[in-house]
């Protein structure tokens, strides 16, 4: 099982972090809201951390399923927080 977590880059901008679909050289990878994305050096020019107030979610890196439930879950859990995500990401 891998885990995905809500990060918040240095310039405000919220992205994905899973532990599952590691890249070439580096132990994660992050992802747009959406999804999309993957490559830590694409995404990652940025400082980010951790929203510690959104639970991490386990997936199944073989399971593209479960990893769209798992980013679901997450989105779902920072709107009800009242953070301001973009409108593209439901």
């Amino acid at each position: 099982m891998a885990e995905l977590n809500l990060v918040r880059t240095d310039t405000g901008d919220y992205l994905l972090q899973g532990t599952g679909d590691r890249s070439q050289n580096a132990d994660f990878s992050l992802f747009d809201l959406d999804g999309e994305g993957g490559d830590p050096f694409a995404l990652g020019c940025a400082e980010w951390e951790i929203i510690s107030e959104i639970a991490a979610r386990e997936y199944d890196p073989a399971d593209h399923d479960s990893f769209w439930t798992a980013q679901q879950a997450i989105v779902a859990n920072a709107r009800r927080l009242g953070m301001s995500l973009p409108d593209y990401v439901d």
